[in-house]
């Protein structure tokens, strides 16, 4: 299944250029450092935190239109107020046809599709130099997963480098949040 994940990371690469150009317009800074002990190996209690959900479509894992989603959407939800400052953006649910990604809000409108996520999730941080090692961090979760007895099933994605600042600083962050109650 993670097979195809790594051509799905290198072409969210170019998804994500659009949430930092929404960052330079509102001039705050672009990507941030995370803190790693903020992320690693930490347990996270949600309790209907609320995000802006939307679908995407992919033919075995290769997606098909989810540029034009992610940036209707940043664009949609920053033009009504509704993003979450320093909120996350998640994917997540990624199959052979298709996935979804959230993105953190913190208001809503009737008939806008949205989710609350709840559950107790534990975080990894993973620190590399390419969208492609996605796949790594992948089965390194599930490695951890499986020797801390926890079950696999969910995973979250969140990706805290965009493609300009990964070019720069030769880095990217992201962190898993897997499911685990």
């Amino acid at each position: 299944m993670l097979k195809y994940a790594s051509i799905f990371m290198i072409l969210l690469g170019a998804v994500l250029t659009f949430e930092s150009k929404i960052s330079a317009q509102t001039d705050k800074k672009c990507c941030d450092f995370l803190n790693k002990a903020q992320w690693d190996n930490v347990t996270h209690i949600w309790n209907e935190k609320m995000f802006y959900k939307r679908r995407f479509y992919s033919l075995f894992y290769f997606p098909l239109n989810m540029h034009n989603n992610i940036e209707q959407s940043f664009r949609r939800l920053d033009r009504k107020g509704f993003l979450k400052k320093d909120g996350l953006f998640l994917i997540g649910n990624q199959g052979f046809f298709g996935g979804y990604f959230y993105i953190e809000i913190t208001d809503y409108e009737m008939n806008m599709p949205r989710e609350y996520i709840s559950g107790k999730f534990i975080s990894r941080y993973y620190q590399g130099q390419s969208y492609k090692e996605a796949k790594l961090w992948h089965e390194d979760m599930k490695q951890y997963l499986t020797s801390h007895n926890y079950p696999v099933n969910e995973f979250y994605t969140y990706y805290a480098t965009c493609p300009e600042c990964m070019k720069k600083f030769n880095m990217i962050q992201a962190v898993i949040f897997a499911r685990i109650e």
